[in-house]
């Protein structure tokens, strides 16, 4: 087993990015939602964190003892290194090309290194190339059996108990079944996907934030923000006690906050039910700062606030006595603690991108300590974001 370790300024600033987004994949607390702005600062797509998270999980399956160090570590490991030369390599590869093709890498894993080297490519991020330390293990010398990644997709067939209008633009459904006896959560803001039936082997799905599980009951809330045209939207106007959905979940949630910590929590409509969530499992003594961007004042009874709670309601139309404003323009000359905490941040994926290198860069917050997820993507169905969990 090697532990050899070299310094990481042998390393080429776009491999330094690269790798710290890597080793985040596998990282413990916040760091997993970091991966995906690491991958962005070298020109690539939130989306395309996916591949690279499947290649980690692969390669670890492949073997256990792979040497991943901390995102943070001025090192590089003798394993990395091998590993950034295999993405280099894929990288540089001409698409229909199969020169320098190592047999001996297990089909999942040369599969996985050479769709993140296309996503290299198609974003025009050149990898350097260097040779693999073939003197200690190797990514090409895996030879262990390797089993390909997947999520826990397990369909739980589940029907409308009833449907609730808390504000003009949500729908608040709750469903029940024999299926959610086995249903647990153990974190505020999980989240599942709601899947259509459709009499197909692909149903739409889309991701809800759980609003409430009633563990008695056997019942699941969660609310719909009602858009122009998304195919939830349209069910949900029509939605009836006893219509039949299929969910699978749940995933994801808020990990807690650091001891003597203040917490920082922002949101459009998309992340209010998670904020809700959240709110209720604070610490009675936790100092809590909310910035909630909603359309106009007839949504605000979507969040239920408590009195402790500092909340700043932001309306994207305006109001009587207020402005149309954004999330991230209040934010940004809004007065905060002015030591660094912890934030959670839920709105669309480009406002996100804005509001964290703000935290990061103006407010003093630490990155581990900053959890921010694009839960929706301007012109883009069924947004991915692997900082969702």
């Amino acid at each position: 087993m090697s532990r050899q370790i070299f310094s990481i300024s042998q390393c080429t600033r776009i491999e330094m990015r690269l790798l710290k987004a890597l080793r985040a994949l596998k990282w413990k607390d916040n760091w997993p939602a970091q991966a995906g702005f690491f991958l962005e600062e070298i020109g690539l797509e939130s989306s395309q964190t996916f591949v690279f998270s499947s290649l980690i999980d692969a390669v670890i399956k492949a073997d256990p003892e792979f040497y991943l160090l901390g995102p943070v570590s001025p090192f590089v490991s003798r394993d990395e290194l091998n590993l950034l030369a295999a993405l280099g390599n894929a990288s540089r590869k001409a698409i229909n090309s199969t020169e320098g093709q190592d047999i001996t890498i297990p089909p999942v894993v040369g599969t996985l290194v050479d769709e993140c080297g296309a996503e290299l490519r198609k974003a025009r991020v050149l990898m350097k190339t260097r040779s693999p330390l073939m003197n200690s293990r190797t990514v090409p010398g895996i030879t262990s059996q390797v089993v390909s990644f997947q999520d826990d997709r397990t369909l739980r067939n589940v029907k409308v108990v009833s449907v609730h209008r808390p504000t003009p633009g949500v729908r608040r459904v709750i469903l029940g079944g024999h299926s959610l006896k086995t249903f647990q959560t153990d974190l505020p803001a999980q989240w599942v996907k709601i899947f259509l039936p459709d009499g197909t082997a692909h149903p739409v799905g889309r991701a809800f934030t759980i609003q409430h599980f009633d563990a008695v009951k056997k019942e699941l809330t969660f609310d719909i923000t009602l858009h122009e045209r998304g195919p939830m939207s349209r069910w949900a106007l029509n939605a009836k006690p006893g219509n039949a959905l299929q969910l699978a979940g749940p995933r994801g949630g808020f990990k807690g906050v650091s001891p003597r910590s203040w917490l920082l929590l922002a949101a459009d409509e998309t992340g209010l039910p998670a904020i809700a969530s959240i709110v209720r499992q604070l610490p009675a003594d936790l100092v809590v700062h909310i910035f909630a961007e909603i359309a106009d004042e007839t949504e605000r009874p979507f969040l239920e606030v408590q009195p402790r709670v500092h909340i700043r309601w932001i309306y994207r139309n305006g109001s009587p006595t207020q402005d149309p404003e954004t999330l991230s323009e209040v934010l940004r000359y809004s007065p905060l603690p002015a030591t660094g905490g912890d934030a959670w941040i839920a709105a669309e994926a480009s406002v996100i991108r804005t509001i964290r290198t703000h935290l990061l860069r103006e407010r003093g917050f630490e990155l581990g300590r900053v959890h921010a997820a694009g839960y929706w993507k301007r012109g883009e169905q069924d947004h991915c974001d692997l900082a969702a969990g």
